[in-house]
């Protein structure tokens, strides 16, 4: 709602030009930037604290390699969004059903970019397309 007022307030009331009125760079963005931030490190903390008193084993695993493969989810995450998007094309649901699934959508994408980043970190030599190589040419010529 917040960004809405504003692009009506920059369009209307201070008359900028729509290409200013759509620009990242403003004020607001900056504001809400800092809280999302804000909540990520509370987010961090919390979990860091509850971890320590006793988390299950299985979220802390799924947290633990979730850090590992993350800057890969960061690298697939348009190759997931395009095997999801052919299995969405496929199904050619209706406009409202697109919206209302779109939860569903954002969860299988994660899903299938999470998977896929996994696979490529635990099986060599394909770690190199997550940031994390299983080997390094450092180590083949210190062998010989």
């Amino acid at each position: 709602m917040g960004t809405i007022g504003e692009y009506y307030y920059n369009l209307n009331v201070l008359g900028l030009s729509l290409k200013k009125t759509l620009e990242i760079h403003q004020p607001y963005i900056f504001i809400y930037d800092l809280f999302i931030i804000g909540f990520i490190i509370w987010i961090g903390l919390q979990y860091a604290k509850y971890r320590d008193n006793g988390l299950p084993q299985w979220f802390v695993s799924f947290v633990s390699t979730g850090a590992k493969v993350g800057f890969g989810m960061y690298l697939g995450q348009t190759v997931a969004l395009e095997i999801v998007d052919l299995g969405v094309t496929a199904l050619s649901l209706p406009t409202v059903w697109n919206f209302v699934t779109l939860p569903l959508v954002f969860i299988i994408v994660v899903a299938v970019d999470y998977g896929m980043s996994l696979c490529f970190f635990k099986i060599p030599p394909f770690g190199f397309l997550v940031g994390r190589p299983q080997w390094h040419v450092s180590r083949l010529w210190s062998a010989k």
